[in-house]
């Protein structure tokens, strides 16, 4: 995280109100903005929220063939179509874009981002004092902390943390987006059907893209990667290695461990169910892990250094993630 600032908060002077950050250098660079909230009063909570902006880049066959041909001197070129590469890179016809179609996913794309919003609350362990607040008795309470998110979608990448090229797909095969790159079904809802979890059920997940490529932009990897399940580090291991020309090639065990961290395996099929359905895997669902972004930040807010610094990060650990309301708590 390339951390611009920091804002501190005059009334809690050990606490910066706001952190912010970069634009994303790599894929799984968690570049985003925080703020840092107090409780309002007695029985509230304090609130964490993280904001990210995004530009999203409207491309157009006119530009495609254009940049192709600049290597010859070519002038712009008026064209309805053109082919471009995915992930994969499998090719796919694009067209241009509409008003309508880009209205819609770009009013789809904030709809989707939106389901991080107070998805978790953290819960500091009895180590953690930092947080707690008194009453004009002298009792003491130890709020939590809600886990916010705001998506700006911005006019220009400037302004971004990351700048995303999206395709207007003509033929709608399927296109394997990135960090970097979006179509336009991303905002249609993907079926992954017939993957077995590790009892060999059929888990039917369904998943919006831009939802999942929304928590890699908070730093996120996929879900099998955050647990460490050993068939994910296989994967990743034989890729890291066979990318290595002074290395030997590792022949793959299984068609699902190709990839490295992008391997069908990393999204949980042939582990748990829990897995399969999580955001991060090809569901929907969150879970605890998915907290980490507002985890790993909560360190930036505490003007803390040396052993108080390291402590603090050592007990991150022992927080805990609850998925519903929590209130905070009487401490004696």
């Amino acid at each position: 995280m390339a951390t611009l600032s920091k804002t501190r908060n005059f009334g809690k002077p050990m606490f910066f109100e706001t952190v912010t950050s970069g634009p994303a250098k790599f894929p799984l660079d968690p570049a985003f903005d925080s703020e840092l909230e107090a409780p309002s009063g007695l029985g509230q909570n304090w609130t964490l929220r993280l904001t990210l902006r995004i530009f999203y880049q409207r491309m157009t066959p006119q530009q495609v063939t254009t940049k192709m041909m600049a290597g010859w001197g070519g002038a712009p070129l008026a064209v309805a179509t053109a082919l471009v590469r995915d992930a994969n890179k499998t090719p796919s016809l694009i067209k241009d874009w509409s008003v309508a179609e880009w209205a819609y996913f770009i009013n789809t794309a904030r709809t989707h981002a939106s389901y991080w919003d107070s998805k978790f609350w953290l819960i500091p362990p009895n180590e953690v004092t930092y947080f707690d607040v008194f009453d004009p008795r002298g009792a003491r309470t130890r709020p939590n902390v809600i886990c916010e998110f705001e998506f700006l979608v911005v006019a220009a990448e400037n302004f971004a943390h990351r700048t995303i090229s999206v395709y207007n797909l003509a033929t709608h095969n399927f296109f394997r987006s990135d960090n970097a790159t979006y179509d336009s079904d991303d905002v249609k809802i993907q079926t992954s059907n017939a993957d077995k979890d590790q009892t060999g059920a059929i888990i039917n997940a369904n998943q919006w893209a831009v939802t999942h490529e929304v928590g890699h932009a908070l730093g996120l990897p996929h879900i099998n990667v955050l647990r460490s399940h050993p068939d994910c580090g296989l994967a990743v291991m034989i890729d890291k290695q066979n990318r290595d020309p002074k290395l030997p090639r590792i022949p793959l065990p299984s068609p699902n461990l190709a990839g490295g961290s992008n391997s069908t395996v990393c999204y949980g099929p042939g582990s748990t169910a829990d897995a399969i359905n999580n955001i991060m895997g090809q569901g929907m669902r969150f879970t605890s892990d998915d907290a980490k972004p507002w985890l790993d930040r909560l360190p930036e807010h505490l003007d803390l250094s040396g052993v108080d610094r390291g402590m603090f990060s050592f007990n991150l650990a022992k927080w805990k993630v609850a998925m519903a309301p929590a209130p905070p708590r009487a401490v004696r």
